[in-house]
């Protein structure tokens, strides 16, 4: 078994690294590692394909990701933060995904039949029964919104079509404010606020322009503009000296992500301009 071979000397496909990898061109058995100034890590192949515990350590000797190869397929993977604290497990059979923030709380749990998060708190704040439904919570436990799971070709997933869609309506006109706190709320938000008559629409859109959260603000302009909602230009105006830009948000699970093009003034700006045409 060749040991110390750095990553680097491998020839791999563009497909995977752990899978067809050759040194010198022979298939690779060995022990391969790279170090940087971020971690160490090393991994093991047979046969010219990932196979058993590879994993990476910080500099602080923690370990980071550990993870069990199969012929070149992940079948179990685990996550730490640097504190030591457990982020991420993954098992291929049965299948299992969690995830945690970095106060240990549990935010995600998947298996084939049902997927779970919760809010940073520790609340629960959506189920998804696959095949059957999916709900989301408010963090006092309220249901705000349910989808009838929609499948296709065998695949399991959440479809935003108000047909399928029941909304908890006195409940999240009386909450959205703190619904929206959390994004993964926005998309539900937007289909229910399509469905308020206007001047109805002209509150909600103006509260959250007056809101302090920054993301708020933003969601609230892009809105105003996009509908036309000229009754927010007086709040829009207040927003002309706010150099501030929102913080780049994740989702819940870690899989997505949202950024800000511009800050608050800028996007004001901009919204005024396409109020006057």
């Amino acid at each position: 078994m060749d040991k110390n071979i750095l990553i680097d000397d491998l020839e791999t496909s563009e497909e995977s690294m752990f899978i067809n990898v050759t040194y010198k061109g022979i298939p690779f058995t060995g022990i391969a590692y790279e170090d940087s100034e971020y971690r160490h890590s090393e991994y093991s192949y047979l046969n010219g394909f990932g196979q058993g515990r590879c994993f990476s350590v910080y500099p602080n000797g923690q370990l980071e990701v550990e993870f069990i190869l199969e012929k070149g397929e992940t079948v179990e993977e685990t996550n730490w933060y640097k504190s030591g604290i457990k982020k991420y497990y993954y098992r291929e059979e049965p299948n299992i995904i969690q995830r945690w923030n970095e106060e240990s709380i549990l935010l995600v749990e998947a298996d084939n039949a049902l997927k779970k998060c919760w809010y940073p708190n520790g609340r629960l704040k959506s189920v998804f029964e696959k095949k059957k439904e999916f709900t989301y919570y408010g963090e006092d436990g309220e249901f705000a919104v349910k989808i009838k799971a929609s499948t296709s070709n065998g695949a399991d997933y959440v479809v935003l079509d108000k047909n399928i869609m029941t909304f908890n309506g006195s409940y999240i006109n009386t909450h959205y404010m703190d619904l929206l706190q959390d994004r993964d709320f926005y998309k539900y938000f937007i289909i229910w606020l399509d469905d308020l008559e206007k001047p109805k629409q002209e509150e909600v859109i103006c509260n959250m322009i007056k809101s302090d959260i920054l993301w708020h603000k933003y969601d609230g302009i892009n809105l105003a503009s996009q509908r036309k909602i000229h009754k927010a230009i007086p709040y829009i105006k207040l927003e002309i000296g706010n150099n501030e830009k929102p913080p780049d948000i994740r989702s819940v699970d870690g899989t997505s992500g949202l950024g800000f093009a511009h800050t608050i003034a800028q996007r004001s700006e901009i919204a005024l301009k396409e109020l006057k045409k």
